[in-house]
């Protein structure tokens, strides 16, 4: 199975164990990254963001979500956020998607998101409120329709889809996220809060490294 068809089954398989844990301790953010950094180096294979966006982006946000029968209520997913600090990058804050149209998704067919913070105010909406929401956005970067306090293009926010192999091919009408605060405090400890996370007060958890990598290298 190559890389690309592997992806998909990789988020089903965590939300699958997510659901099966019950009652378990929540898993740190390790996994998490481990998938993300296959999905940045994806994005970077096939050119799906241009460079000078990440370059310009003060954060970003990756996001997966599969639907399938086997997941209760037909949808689940998960990903983190990053911000840009005067030296590089924070650490990751770990998000979790929430319900909505993620595009058109069938048997397992999931979709990953890159998500672009362009200017200081959307970054600092998203910490100050802890959640995220896109009303409508069909297709790649800036044709995105908002409403009441989800954020589009227009008030500094960029989506960048792919969904079952194709990039920027499907609606992403609905596409929302919020912070995972059980996830944070197993990876962080007392200083899981999400503005400390992202202001790079905390220690990197394993994986970091090779995240930021996968990211400076989706900006060249």
């Amino acid at each position: 199975m190559n890389r690309s068809a592997a992806i998909p089954f990789v988020v089903l398989a965590l939300a699958l164990a997510t659901l099966g844990s019950g009652g378990c301790a929540p898993q740190d953010i390790t996994p998490v990254i481990a998938q993300d950094v296959e999905i940045l180096r994806l994005f970077k294979v096939e050119g799906a963001v241009p460079p000078e966006k990440v370059r310009e982006a003060r954060a970003v946000a990756i996001v997966s979500r599969v639907e399938a029968a086997a997941v209760v209520g037909g949808s689940g997913g998960e990903g983190l956020v990053m911000k840009r600090l005067e030296h590089g990058w924070s650490s990751p804050a770990a998000v979790s998607a929430v319900s909505g149209t993620f595009g058109f998704q069938l048997g397992g067919r999931g979709q990953q998101l890159v998500l672009l913070f362009m200017t200081e105010e959307s970054i600092d909406k998203f910490i100050t409120s802890g959640s995220y929401s896109l009303a409508q956005a069909v297709g790649t970067g800036g044709n995105a329709s908002t409403g009441g306090a989800t954020a589009g293009q227009s008030d500094g926010v960029e989506p960048y889809s792919r969904s079952g192999g194709l990039f920027g091919s499907a609606a992403v009408g609905g596409v929302g996220f919020s912070v995972d605060e059980p996830r944070n405090r197993a990876t962080y400890g007392v200083s899981g809060e999400t503005a400390r996370i992202l202001s790079g007060r905390v220690t990197p958890p394993p994986g970091t490294y090779t995240l930021w990598a996968a990211l400076d290298d989706l900006a060249k």
